[in-house]
């Protein structure tokens, strides 16, 4: 009876020690969000850029729908993070999202570099297997792949000088970056400079031309002190990429990740119309400040495309061998 009454003693004060605990282990536990998750953001240009225009529409889609489970929050462009270092952000977790060219990532994610050259839509892609291709691509560097950036405007040479054609291109000092790898191919000396430097670069004349987009030409005002636009467009089907950190994607539930990847989805369409609306109204702009647009013989331009592409795959060869460009171009339009 003694030791019944010791064992009924003994239950009673765990059960106290237990009670007594619980505010303590409550406490401690984890908490469900109080709020959506905040995903962080960078851009390789500056907020207000007109470039990035694209990524505004997809960030504006994604917080609509995501609303009261997930928003992302655009902490700045390149004064936060310098633009070459935004695709390692964004793999280490310093942040989660970025907008960047993809050829700033080909050491993490060697496919990325050759984007650029696709015949195809980003729907054509999805049907020819390329997004599929991607995205595992992505994934083994330690990224989610969400969209490109922008898509439907061209990339176009900008020069101090009216070239005619692309012999007038050998000797001509370039601003050049890792998203042109066919500078050799056509003459031009490359120059590294940021494009905060080019407007500069350009007046001083340590540059005699630069590549970039109408959109930003425009909006840096780099017509006033290289006001030809010489040759033809290409590269139209996008540049950059939406990529986010891979350990932050999986950390997302199940049904939160499904909705981000259906709505980078349909925020594509209304991207590229944004980006061909700017890019038409671009071609107006341009002429009435005084830009004057030199356009080559059709032989002419197709002698600079099929130089660019030849150079840029051969390249690209380099780091996926010849079987790997050949899946490469079978997925791509070639």
């Amino acid at each position: 009876m003694k030791k019944k009454r010791s064992l009924i003693l003994l239950g009673s004060m765990v059960l106290l020690l237990m009670l007594a605990a619980l505010p303590f282990t409550a406490a401690c536990a984890p908490s469900a969000p109080a709020g959506p998750v905040t995903l962080t953001a960078v851009q390789f240009l500056p907020k207000g850029n007109v470039t990035m225009e694209g990524f505004v529409v997809f960030v504006n889609m994604v917080n609509e729908a995501m609303k009261g489970k997930l928003q992302i929050e655009v902490k700045g462009g390149p004064e936060v993070t310098s633009a070459r270092e935004q695709p390692e952000a964004v793999r280490s977790g310093a942040v989660d999202i970025a907008v960047v060219p993809a050829s700033y990532y080909k050491a993490i994610v060697p496919v990325a570099g050759a984007m650029n050259l696709s015949k195809l839509t980003q729907f054509e892609e999805d049907k020819s297997g390329f997004t599929k291709y991607f995205q595992e691509a992505h994934e083994a560097g330690g990224l989610h792949f969400l969209a490109k950036g922008e898509w439907t405007e061209p990339y176009h040479l900008y020069s101090k000088t009216r070239i005619t054609n692309q012999d007038g291109l050998k000797g001509k000092k370039w601003r050049h970056a890792a998203s042109y790898p066919f500078f050799d191919a056509l003459g031009l000396v490359p120059v590294t400079m940021n494009h905060p430097d080019v407007y500069a670069g350009l007046e001083r004349g340590l540059i005699e031309g630069t590549i970039i987009k109408n959109s930003a030409y425009h909006q840096m005002k780099w017509y006033e002190v290289a006001p030809y636009i010489i040759g033809p467009g290409f590269w139209s089907m996008g540049g950059t990429t939406i990529i986010m950190n891979l350990d932050s994607y999986n950390s997302l539930p199940s049904k939160v990740q499904k909705l981000l990847d259906e709505t980078a989805q349909k925020a594509r369409q209304p991207m590229g119309d944004r980006i061909s609306a700017l890019s038409v109204q671009q071609i107006v702009d341009l002429k009435a400040v005084g830009a004057e647009f030199v356009e080559w013989s059709p032989a002419d331009s197709q002698r600079f495309l099929d130089t660019i592409t030849l150079a840029t795959w051969k390249v690209h060869e380099k780091k996926l061998g010849a079987d790997g460009v050949a899946t490469l171009k079978s997925l791509i339009g070639y």
